[in-house]
Parts: structure tokens; sequence; C-alpha cells
């Protein structure tokens, strides 16, 4: 999979960033830093950032049997908006998922602490988190 951006007056391409089958994170921050030279060129309308580390933070309830916390965001057009999580889990399991959240409505976003693949306890990691709004 890759992320193309083409030149509108000459459809020329311009950048590509392959970002492969699955989302590594240095894919995610080839990602942000392309979101960040488009955003220059007038594509995106706006950029939200957040983090959360799970260890220390209240959470605000549990979806599914996995925890998770809702951060309140400006208003965005669900419609051209997407959510970006990455991060590192502070623990050597194995069995520990990737973070992950969604975007809720137009003033909240959800981001869920991981859980390992077996149901055990929670595995604890830093995550970051964008919205990015496009016109």
């Amino acid at each position: 999979m890759s992320l193309q951006y083409y030149d509108d007056s000459t459809g020329q391409l311009v950048e590509q960033v392959d970002l492969g089958g699955v989302a590594q994170e240095s894919s995610v921050q080839a990602l942000v830093t392309l979101v960040t030279t488009l955003q220059s060129r007038g594509v995106v309308k706006s950029v939200q950032k957040g983090s959360y580390h799970s260890a220390n933070s209240v959470k605000d309830g549990t979806e599914n049997g996995i925890p998770y916390k809702d951060f309140t965001i400006n208003a965005v057009n669900v419609n051209k908006a997407v959510i970006i999580v990455y991060g590192s889990v502070n623990v050597s399991n194995s069995n520990c998922m990737t973070a992950n959240g969604k975007i809720l409505n137009s003033t909240k976003v959800r981001i869920y602490s991981t859980l390992s693949n077996s149901g055990g306890d929670s595995c604890f990691y830093n995550a970051q988190w964008q919205v990015i709004e496009f016109y």
C-alpha cells in the first residue's frame, strides 16, 4: 500500500510513501511527515495531536472488555477526517497488541488501552494520536 500525491495542475506524481501491507511505526512517521508537507500545500484543514500513557491515565470505561480513554478535540467533519495512533509497549510481553483508537464523533476520539492477545492483564504503553481533517 502506498500514499501518492499528484500535482493537480500537471498530473505529475510529486511524492510517494510506501506503507507496506501493515503500517509500521516508521511508515506511520513517514505518513505524518507527508501530511505535514501536504498541509503546507493546502489540502489538510487541521491536525490535532495528543498522547496517552495507559499506566498513568484514568480510564473512562471499557468496550468489549477493553479499557479506553476518551479525548475532546476541536470539531472536525468526521467524513473528512482520519485518526492515526502509534506508540510503544513498555513491557517485554510478545502477546501485547498495538495501540489503536477511533473517532467517536466530531469532538471526541477514543484511545484503547491494549490487552494481551490471551486476554490477560493490560499491556502499558505510550501512545500518540493525531486527527487529520482534510478539506
